[in-house]
């Protein structure tokens, strides 16, 4: 997707949340509001954390933050892809970080998703054995505040499933552009 491509660089400028086209309307006039309704994958993370005893004690509480992704060329690639992660039904907004004034963190979300797999599957039963006390201990280390879009590095993102957190709401000062899928 080309209209994509001009937001890529420099890596941490802008940050790409995905979200459903009945949806734009909202954040047209009022921001990217905190994610209330518990989606499928926070419950699963939710239900992962408690099933392995941990509960949210994280810098920010994991029900009512909203997820960027700060890789552009990953998203690019879910664009691009005709089978991919994107349906019709979902558009990509553009967000400018440093127009966030919300709490922000980076977290490696592929540590989570760990932590799900071997809540679904047992740990006994995983594909690779790690401890739930690594997973969330990996998980934790990860979390970094963010001040700025400079404080995000491009080896920060490269090679990881590396998310903006952002603890509060993305108000529409911030959005640069939607972009259907």
């Amino acid at each position: 997707m080309n209209g994509l491509s001009k937001y890529i660089c420099p890596v941490g400028k802008y940050a790409f949340h995905r979200t459903q086209v009945e949806n734009v309307e909202s954040i047209k006039k009022h921001g990217v509001q905190h994610e209330r309704a518990i989606k499928d994958d926070t419950l699963a993370i939710q239900n992962a954390l408690v099933h392995f005893g941990y509960e949210d004690r994280f810098p920010f509480d994991r029900s009512t933050v909203t997820y960027c992704y700060i890789d552009g060329e990953y998203v690019r690639d879910l664009h691009a892809d005709p089978f991919g992660a994107l349906s019709r039904e979902e558009v990509t907004v553009v967000v400018a970080v440093d127009e966030i004034p919300a709490p922000m963190y980076l977290a490696d979300m592929s540590a989570i998703t760990t932590l799900i797999k071997l809540h679904s599957v047992g740990s006994h039963r995983a594909p690779y054995y790690q401890s739930p006390e690594d997973v969330v201990r990996q998980y934790r280390e990860s979390i970094i505040q963010v001040e700025s879009a400079a404080d995000i590095r491009s080896d920060q993102v490269e090679g990881k499933h590396t998310e903006l957190v952002v603890n509060g709401e993305i108000p529409t000062s911030a959005i640069v552009d939607v972009l259907p899928a």
